[in-house]
């Protein structure tokens, strides 16, 4: 079930930015802050508690984290009625974009030691 792209709880959802197996991410602003970007995380089908379960632990697992400049930060988690979602801060760049940017989606090795320095 796919939230309106309308309003989710107290924010606008522009557009659908990207999906995985049980989930969709809509880039997003808070009603009153239309400057403000975020990306809205749902549960494809909220009916279904695993992927509810599976969106409040990753929120759970980034929040513990901390704050860090290579991760996304936890703004919010609500349960809007029975679809629960969360708001993480909006990151405009990603490296599937940074491949299809490089000659034959490599990168240069270098590129790709200091991504995966920043990953450990």
């Amino acid at each position: 079930m796919q939230p309106e792209l309308k309003n989710f709880g107290s924010y606008v959802l522009e557009r659908s930015i990207g999906e995985g197996g049980f989930s969709e991410v809509f880039l997003a602003h808070p009603e009153n802050l239309p400057q403000t970007r975020v990306a809205v995380k749902v549960a494809k089908n909220p009916e279904d508690k695993s992927q509810a379960s599976r969106i409040w632990l990753e929120a759970e697992a980034l929040n513990s984290l901390g704050e860090h400049e290579n991760l996304v930060g936890v703004r919010d988690y609500q349960p809007n009625g029975d679809c629960p979602y969360v708001v993480l801060e909006y990151c405009d760049s990603s490296l599937e974009r940074r491949l299809n940017e490089s000659r034959n989606r490599k990168l240069p090795w270098e590129k790709a030691v200091g991504f995966t320095w920043q990953i450990l």
